[in-house]
């Protein structure tokens, strides 16, 4: 079975996404300064001895372009090199970050979590790094953590659609169906909300985030929402070979044996056209 976060990212995505959180902030008053004393006693983790600078520092954002793309070598080559150019001036955690998320786009978890957690270890409401270690706890098969890791970053930035996605995910794994219909739907809202022109490149991740209200609602057996959700699902995205796929599955449950067949041979059509893409991606 393929990795359910298998989207790097997270990148999310991608951006489950990186691009996205490296930059977020928390609005209105009640941000909070740092993670809760829930999730320091559990990892932990110190209280942060100073604020950490949210935005990536201008001497990273080559090595993460770097990273984005797959090119995790270079990207870990760019980075030494900022740190030897910058040398006390440099923003290490944002550093170690980056290695971190190059090991998650390398499908080596363990690895991130360890680069991740040192990161965490040292300024620990640094806010971009919770997503990402909640990305890592999951790739190890730690649910529970993962769950706390994502409830900080999106207590920082309740409006991030995407980590609302990822506990969505967590939730799913966990059997938490009315939880995750939840963040699901979250995720929806929240991105579709969005202004223009970000809107309207949120089809993809909307169109996950649908078809995994149908996969709720077919674990209910409420079929014709599954349906409803898979159609609306695969008609925004229609590059989606694993809506096709799910509804062609509640199709035949329904008797329609023609449209199944149809839906079917869609999902053929996009896996054939794009190679591995669906065992690369997972469950996004």
């Amino acid at each position: 079975m393929s990795h359910p976060f298998r989207w790097p990212s997270a990148l999310l995505l991608a951006g489950l996404a990186l691009a996205g959180t490296l930059g977020s902030c928390g609005t209105g008053d009640d941000v909070p300064v740092g993670p809760t004393a829930e999730a320091l006693r559990t990892f932990g983790f110190p209280p942060a001895r100073q604020p950490a600078k949210q935005p990536l520092a201008l001497g990273l954002r080559q090595p993460f372009i770097l990273a984005q793309q797959g090119k995790t070598g270079a990207a870990r080559e760019a980075i030494a090199r900022y740190i030897a150019t910058e040398g006390q001036a440099a923003l290490r955690y944002q550093a170690e970050m980056i290695v971190g998320f190059c090991y998650q786009m390398d499908e080596n978890f363990e690895q991130a979590r360890q680069h991740l957690d040192r990161v965490l270890r040292g300024q620990s409401d640094y806010f971009a790094a919770w997503y990402q270690y909640g990305y890592a706890l999951y790739g190890v098969g730690d649910l529970d953590k993962a769950r706390l890791a994502f409830e900080q970053h999106v207590a920082f930035n309740p409006r991030d659609g995407n980590t609302h996605y990822s506990l969505g995910l967590v939730a799913l794994a966990q059997g938490r169906l009315d939880d995750a219909e939840g963040h699901f739907r979250s995720t929806v809202s929240l991105l579709q909300a969005l202004p223009e022109p970000r809107r309207s490149k949120q089809k993809r991740p909307v169109s996950r985030a649908l078809a995994r209200l149908g996969e709720i609602h077919e674990r209910r057996d409420e079929l014709e929402e599954a349906r409803a959700s898979y159609e609306e699902a695969v008609a925004l995205w229609p590059g989606q070979e694993d809506g096709f796929y799910r509804l062609s599955r509640v199709l035949l449950r329904l008797g329609d044996e023609d449209a199944a067949n149809e839906a079917m041979a869609r999902h053929e059509e996009i896996v054939a056209k794009f190679p591995g893409r669906q065992q690369r991606e997972g469950m996004r």
